[in-house]
């Protein structure tokens, strides 16, 4: 017997160690599946009658995020039976405490969106207690960037095992105000009856009555809606205040006085709303402003009837005349000059109707702020859910007194425009129609130092695009824009026009065309700019001729007023990039061919160059691959000169680089002047330059200089160390010597009369009428102030003087350059536009310029 008693106690353990341990894994189970955190209570205790629960708490987390914490306190469950607890006869709550967080991928969209038909309403219903009170309910859930914190009841009736007549009442609490929400729903046998009605202090202000249907797998439902004034309309826009978003000060009066109607009867198929057909009809009265979360504060009248046909819905009515001032937050992406303070919309029957399924409509749009924009059309075609507006041809006019559009600064904006187009919930699409036009009385661009007056803009032909959900847009297509003046630090004040395509974008700006001026400078532009602020910019000019004239000279301040061209062709291209975070990038080429023209005081012809110019960060750099000059004249005739080398400086100071170059080499007077390779700084003019000269021809100077009666034949070579000071350049050392014997004759009237009053130069005359001279040196200095000194050394004879001794000659000579050059420019070997400078300068009392 003991034994017995043992076995079946040992049997009885184990049995119930088994069963707690599958209740244990069956338990971490679901926690692991319902995301279950924590579940605690006290005071549990079960009856025949029920079960009593003092305290219990809930946190769960669930995979999307979120996370929801129950707090119950004195619960009671009462049954009818014990074998059959459920349906329970009763539920009451003392307080019920819910806090929920929504994660971050608890809303997704849901096409399969449905209603519950009747049959399975019924079904949730009888599993419901016949009867369920919570005294205090306590709700924490987020609002506007919170947490809110409301409180109030909750109570639940259907009858017996019945399923219908059931009843909801959900009162909600704050100060001495209540709102409650009631709901029935009943079942008179061939369809489902609800009512819904919201109270405000006990006062019925929202009635809505449902009836359902089911048919198959398709759901009729059929119901209304209305609300009449509102006088709690004060206490409860601060009560909503809180939970949508709008700001209840800019409420300018309470909006007691509403009137709001909708009716429907629509079917679902499988209660699919995606997939509803049916009518709507809507009628919206609002004497005062009412805000409409998301949207702004909304006052007028609308009435709207709607056909929908498997989840396309077109209107078939639609006049309203509403007043909106708009949320400020759904205006962001406009610049702030152009949001509108408010907006008012009127829209009525058009007298053109529509051939397909869209109504059409008479339709305007008034925008007021800082900004006055109209929008009038005598037919918009509109369809609804999904939105859609389309029009063949609107009118619209902006006028902006002031517009800041990065990195443009726009005064008088002033568009007139017929537009073909259409918008719906996700996308704009305008086009410019012709005689579109854009004008701003002046347009500032700081970054480039840029302005720009009586700006003239042909927009037919753009098209505009705009992605809501995107948050970007385009506007793009052919463009023709116009100044009466545009203004640079380097441009003359000159109309310019452009023409080409134009693509501005929420992500930068795009310029791609022709551009020119009145002076005849034509060239092709593209520029870009990135909203981030990088500019990049690309000119090509077009080859100027300029027998025809120099538009250069009449467009850029920097031309040098003394240089003029008339003769040849030029070419010229640049790329400009400027980066926001970086240094200044530039680059450049210049050609010329053929050119002719007069600089300062010298004339030249056949001048042929080719440079490039770059700008990186601080340095400018300009390479001289090739430069020639045929022929110049500044009193007399010398040339070719060419040059290639290669000049850097800081762009702070350009004109105190570093010249260097590897060819420099000038023709003169039948001789060849060059400077050996190197490199000068023009700081400093440092090092001092050695300047070769061989072959000079004494025929060709005696020519060019201007001393009567002087002739002779011989070929000087010599070397000279250039430098420049302060005042000018200088020759500190230079000596020159004849390659082999020549002829110097000087038959002058003048010296032959002095030398008959002064037997000393009697001889010195007469030798020199025909001296062949064997040997001819000298040396050379040259000062500050232009004064050329001449050391001569000469030793030869003369066959028809005392039998041709020899003869020795030490003649010092000082000639002064400046005033030797300007009275070869006041002659005839030069142009007349020479001569007048000189004279002019001559007349203002300047002094000479020393080369």
């Amino acid at each position: 017997m003991l034994y017995s008693l043992l076995l079946v106690t040992v049997v009885l353990v184990t049995a119930a160690a088994l069963v707690t341990g599958y209740i244990q894994a069956q338990w971490q189970t679901i926690r692991h599946e319902h995301g279950i955190e924590t579940l605690t209570w006290q005071g549990l205790r079960l009856s025949a009658r029920g079960v009593h629960l003092e305290h219990a708490q809930l946190s769960q987390r669930t995979r999307a995020g979120d996370h929801l914490e129950v707090e119950l306190t004195g619960g009671r469950l009462a049954w009818k039976r014990l074998l059959a607890p459920w349906p329970a006869q009763r539920l009451t709550i003392e307080q019920l405490v819910v806090s929920w967080t929504p994660g971050t991928d608890s809303l997704v969209d849901d096409e399969s969106t449905s209603l519950p038909n009747p049959g399975q309403l019924e079904a949730w219903l009888r599993q419901t207690p016949h009867r369920m009170d919570i005294a205090s309910l306590h709700l924490a859930l987020p609002c506007l960037g919170e947490t809110c914190h409301e409180q109030g009841s909750l109570s639940w009736s259907r009858p017996g095992d019945s399923a219908y007549p059931a009843h909801l009442q959900l009162s909600l609490e704050r100060g001495e105000h209540q709102m409650r929400l009631s709901a029935s729903a009943d079942d008179p046998g061939d369809h489902l009856e609800v009512l819904l009605q919201l109270s405000l202090d006990n006062e019925p202000r929202l009635h809505s009555r449902h009836q359902l249907d089911t048919a198959g797998d398709v759901l009729s439902w059929q119901g209304t809606l209305a609300m009449g004034n509102l006088p709690e309309a004060p206490w409860l826009l601060e009560w909503l205040g809180r939970w949508v978003d709008f700001d209840v000060s800019t409420v300018p009066t309470a909006p007691e006085a509403m009137r709001l109607g909708v009716s429907w009867s629509v079917e679902l198929p499988e209660e699919r709303l995606q997939q509803a057909s049916g009518e709507l009809r809507a009628s919206l009265a609002l004497p005062a402003p009412w805000p409409v979360p998301g949207i702004g504060l909304l006052a007028g009248e609308l009435d709207l009837a709607l056909t929908g046909a498997a989840g396309a819905w077109t209107p078939t009515g639609l006049t309203g005349d509403l007043l909106l001032q708009p949320n400020p937050n759904i205006l962001q992406a406009l610049p702030p000059e152009l949001r509108p303070s408010s907006i008012r919309l009127q829209a009525s029957p058009s007298p053109h109707p529509s051939s397909d399924q869209r109504l059409s409509l008479q339709m305007e749009a008034l925008a007021r702020g800082s900004s006055q924009i109209e929008l009038r059309s005598d037919r918009l075609l509109l369809r609804a859910l999904p939105f859609s507006l389309a029009f063949d041809d609107a009118n619209l006019s902006l006028q902006a007194p002031g517009l800041l559009m990065s990195p443009a600064r726009l005064d008088k904006l002033e568009v007139r425009a017929r537009l073909r187009g259409q918008v719906d919930g996700s996308k704009l699409d305008l086009s410019a129609l012709p005689g579109a036009r854009l004008s701003i009385a002046e347009m500032a661009m700081d970054s480039l130092d840029l302005t720009a007056q009586g700006l003239q803009t042909q927009l037919a032909g753009l098209r505009l695009v705009a992605d809501w959900q995107q948050e970007s847009w385009q506007l793009q297509g052919p463009a023709q824009l116009s100044t009466a003046t545009l203004g640079h630090p380097q441009l003359q004040g000159l109309s310019w026009h452009w023409q080409g395509q134009l693509n501005a974008q929420s992500t930068g700006l795009d310029l791609d065309g022709r551009l020119g001026n009145e002076a005849g400078l034509g060239a092709s532009l593209l520029f870009a700019q990135r909203s981030a602020g990088d500019t990049r910019m690309e000119l090509r000019l077009d080859e100027i001729f300029l027998l025809a004239g120099n538009p250069l000279a009449r467009s850029l301040t920097a031309w040098p007023a003394t240089l003029e061209l008339n003769g040849g062709r030029l070419q010229a291209q640049g790329q400009l990039q400027l980066p926001v975070n970086g240094p200044l990038r530039a680059s450049g080429r210049f050609s010329g061919k053929g050119l002719a023209g007069i600089f300062d005081r010298v004339e030249f012809d056949g001048l042929a160059a080719e440079i490039d110019l770059s700008v990186a960060g601080e340095r400018l750099e300009a390479a001289v691959t090739h430069l020639e000059v045929a022929q110049m004249n500044p009193g007399f005739s010398f040339g070719p000169l060419r040059f290639q080398g290669r000049y850097q400086a800081p762009l702070e100071e350009p004109a105190q680089g570093r010249l260097s170059w590897g060819l420099a080499r000038l023709q003169v007077l039948g001789g060849v002047v060059t400077i050996t390779p190197g490199e000068l700084d023009l700081k400093t003019w440092s090092p001092a330059q050695q300047l070769t000269l061989r072959g000079l021809d004494l025929r060709e100077l005696f020519a060019a200089y201007p001393a009567q009666g002087l002739t002779g034949t011989g070929i000087i070579d010599g070397q000279f160390d250039l430098q420049r000071s302060a005042a000018g350049f200088v020759i500190e050392q230079g000596s020159l010597a004849a390659r082999e014997p020549g002829v110097l004759r000087f038959d002058s009237p003048q010296i032959q009369a002095l030398g008959r009053t002064n037997p000393a130069m009697q001889f010195v005359t007469e030798a020199l009428e025909n001296f062949h001279y064997q040997l001819l040196t000298g040396d050379i200095r040259y000062d500050e102030n232009g004064l050329l000194q001449l050391g001569l050394r000469l030793h030869g004879t003369n066959p028809d003087l005392e039998r041709g001794r020899p003869i020795n000659f030490n003649i010092n000579l000082e000639e002064d350059i400046p005033a030797l050059l300007t009275s070869l420019q006041l002659s005839d070997r030069v142009s007349e536009i020479i001569q007048r400078r000189v004279q002019e300068r001559l007349g203002s009392g300047a002094a000479p310029v020393r080369p």
